[in-house]
This record gives structure tokens, C-alpha cells and sequence, in this order.
């Protein structure tokens, strides 16, 4: 099983976007120095709950301050795009970082984030296959001519191509089984959300399918075992002494960010001064929603409860877990002291 570090941005009060940004550079460098095998970003607009407006941009940072580890995009909202800008965008990075990309897609959740860039939210789901179908296209192709149901394009080109060839693996954000088995049919790597069970029930969906795909020939078996051995998991995660003290510590930073979350899949614009997300009266979470969520994906506690969690993950079929480290309020100390003590105590002893 991977381990890579996952970047949010989230930016809490009292801190610059420039101070934010740095740390983010730096926390990415010490995933590389610690043996994450891959640093992934993220995308949103709008509000200060993730400042990872353009992931690419940041990626071309993160590429020329590290040599090794791998770039992961979880996820690139595709509807967001033209298809030819983010071909372009994803594999530019994919050239500067010799060639270190995974090039992650999501259909996107928020309304709100939407209203940002005049993007349909209600035809995301068909406009994002489109996008994806046509960015492999375009990767693979010397020109695209194409009639589809948003775009037209005529010998379109995209330059530069990927490094990796033919393309960089593509990872497909999912969650509904028809999504599933989406991923699955056009021979695609997957991320979860979902505790456990849900990720696990997923995950024998996602190979039944795989394996019929193999048996109609829409992909490869080359493509259904690379498939089968690289599904990727978020989990927030932090480490202290003892289980009570780590889930102490991060208890208001996680229902922070589930009302934001909330809100996000809820509401269209909001007036500019409450953009913030921190002046917005926000949905309210109850004390035993935090909790459920705080057992079912968040990996809050010592060492041993730590490593059974993420060997039960193992014994499920994940292939990597997107380690994320730092939301809502935790700072860039408490972050990176977990980073290297899951680094030294968990992911030491889960590779042996």
C-alpha cells in the first residue's frame, strides 16, 4: 500500500495567504524527505475554506522543489475546464516533473464554487465524461475533431503532450455505484471518501466490473490490474500519545470543515463579505455527527489504533491512502509533527 499527503488550503483566520502557501511548499518537500510516495491537490474556488484555486500552478511549485515524489490531483473539476486548457495544463506538469503526474478528475459537489466560474452544475456529471474522455483524446492524438454534447472542436491540438506515454494514469473521483462503475468500464484508477464498509463494498464493485470491461474488450487486462491495485482512500489523520488527546485535538477543526462541507453541496452565491465562510451562518452538525464522522474517516488516536486502521484499509484492497493532515484550524506544527511521526511509527512498520 501508498501513502501520499493530501492538500486542502483550507485558511483559517490570522494567517496570509502568503504564509499559507509556503507552508503548503514545505509540508510537500517533507512528504518527499519522509517517503510519501505522492503529494495531492485539490481544487476549489471562492472562499477560504481551500485556497487551491489552480492545483497546476501549484503542482509546477511542488515539482520544481522536489525530485521523487509523485503528483497526485485529487481532483481537477472538470466541468470547470475547457478540455484543451487542462490537457495542456496537466501535462505541462506532467513535463516539468519528469514525468510524476496522476492526473485526478472529479465531476465537483458545490453549487456554490459553480456559480464561481459559470459553470452548469446540473449537467456536471455528462459535461465532466465528456471532458475526460476528451482530454485522453487529446493526450493521445496529434489533433481531435469532435461533435459531443458541450463541445465542438475542430482538429483541435494539444502541446505540449504528456511525458509519461501514453498518457499519465488517470485517477476518477467516485461515490455512487454508477459512478463506480464508470471508472471501471473505461478502465480508470478511482479515490474514495466513505468509511470502511461503503469503501469496501465499492471496492468489489469496482473489480466485478473491471473484470467484466476485460471480458467485453473495452480495456486491457494490463489496464485492469493496474486498476485493481491502485484505488486511493482519504482519510484526515492525526497522531498524539493516546486516542482521547488526538480526537481532543482535532474535534472542532472536523466540524468545522463538515459545515462547510455542507454548505458547499447546499447553497449558490453568498454576499462577498461573508465569502469567507467564517462571518457565513453556517449549517449546523450535531455532536453525533462529529463523531460518527470522527470514527468512520478520521484517523485520530496513538500508533496502534493508527496502524490497525490503516491495515484494515490494506485488507480491503486500497492501494493508497491520501493522507490529510491538516484541515480547518490545525496548524502547519501540529500538521507536519503528525506527518513525521506517522511517517516513522505507522507507515514504517505497514512496509515491512
Amino acid at each position: 500500500m501508498r501513502f501520499g499527503t493530501f492538500h486542502l488550503l483550507t485558511h483559517p483566520p490570522g494567517l496570509t495567504a502568503q504564509d499559507l502557501l509556503q507552508q503548503t511548499l514545505n509540508e510537500a518537500v517533507l512528504a518527499e524527505e519522509l517517503g510519501f510516495d505522492t503529494c495531492w491537490l485539490t481544487e476549489h474556488h471562492g472562499s477560504r475554506y481551500g485556497l487551491s484555486s489552480n492545483p497546476a500552478v501549484l503542482a509546477a511549485a511542488i515539482a520544481a522543489r522536489t525530485q521523487r515524489i509523485r503528483l497526485g490531483f485529487a481532483a481537477h473539476i472538470t466541468p470547470m475546464h475547457h478540455p484543451v486548457r487542462l490537457a495542456e495544463q496537466v501535462a505541462m506538469v506532467d513535463q516539468l516533473s519528469g514525468g510524476r503526474v496522476i492526473a485526478g478528475f472529479g465531476a465537483g459537489y458545490s453549487p456554490y464554487e459553480f456559480s464561481m466560474v459559470g459553470a452548469d452544475f446540473e449537467t456536471r456529471h455528462g459535461t465532466h465524461w465528456e471532458i475526460v474522455d476528451l482530454v485522453r483524446e487529446l493526450w493521445t492524438q496529434p489533433q481531435v475533431t469532435h461533435r459531443g454534447e458541450l463541445f465542438d472542436l475542430e482538429g483541435a491540438a494539444s502541446f505540449p503532450k504528456p511525458l509519461q506515454q501514453p498518457h499519465p494514469p488517470i485517477a476518477i473521483t467516485a461515490g455512487h455505484p454508477d459512478s463506480v462503475r464508470s471508472v471501471a468500464e473505461r478502465g480508470h484508477r478511482i479515490l474514495l471518501l466513505g468509511g470502511d464498509e461503503q469503501v469496501r463494498d465499492s471496492l468489489v464493485l469496482y473489480r466485478e466490473t473491471l473484470e467484466l470491461a476485460v471480458a467485453a474488450g473495452s480495456i486491457t487486462q494490463a489496464q485492469a490490474e493496474d486498476c485493481a491495485k491502485s484505488p486511493g482512500v482519504m482519510r484526515q489523520i492525526h497522531m498524539a500519545d493516546d486516542a482521547e488527546t488526538a480526537r481532543d485535538t482535532v474535534r472542532d477543526s472536523t466540524a468545522w470543515s463538515m459545515r462547510v462541507a455542507k454548505a458547499l453541496a447546499g447553497m449558490g452565491p453568498v454576499p462577498l463579505e461573508e465569502s469567507d465562510f467564517h462571518s457565513l451562518d453556517l449549517p449546523a452538525v450535531d455532536a453525533d455527527e462529529v463523531e460518527g464522522m470522527l470514527e468512520r474517516r478520521v484517523l485520530a488516536g496513538d500508533t496502534a489504533y493508527v496502524t490497525e486502521r490503516m491495515r484494515t484499509l490494506q485488507e480491503i484492497g486500497v492501494g493508497e491512502v491520501l493522507c490529510w493532515m491538516r484541515w480547518g484550524s490545525l496548524s502547519h506544527e501540529l500538521a507536519t509533527q503528525s506527518m513525521r511521526r506517522l511517517a516513522a511509527d505507522v507507515i514504517s512498520q505497514l512496509r515491512k
